[in-house]
């Protein structure tokens, strides 16, 4: 306990010091120039995909309220039949 009070006075000192901040801020400064460019590649690509996204799932919307079935969906429709056979077929064998 007294370790961490003097541990978090000592910070306070240095982070009213304005010679320390101004070297924090110039490592900041550094920091993010540095990081720039793979913060703006990543953020593109971000972009990119959900735009990507967005158009798969207008086009999905589009053709659900023309009544077509939208790319990749399974049959729905023969897995109700499917049921209805599968029971029939545990009647009549009881």
């Amino acid at each position: 306990m007294i370790l961490r009070r003097l541990l978090f006075s000592a910070v306070k000192m240095a982070a009213s010091n304005p010679a320390v901040q101004k070297q924090a801020a110039e490592l900041t400064r550094k920091a993010v120039t540095k990081a720039r460019p793979g913060l703006l590649k990543a953020s593109r690509r971000a972009g990119e995909l959900v735009r990507t996204t967005s158009d798969e799932l207008a086009d999905g919307v589009k053709q659900f309220k023309q009544g077509a079935k939208p790319k990749g969906a399974g049959g729905g429709d023969d897995a109700s039949h499917n049921s209805t056979d599968n029971s029939a077929g545990d009647a009549s064998s009881k």
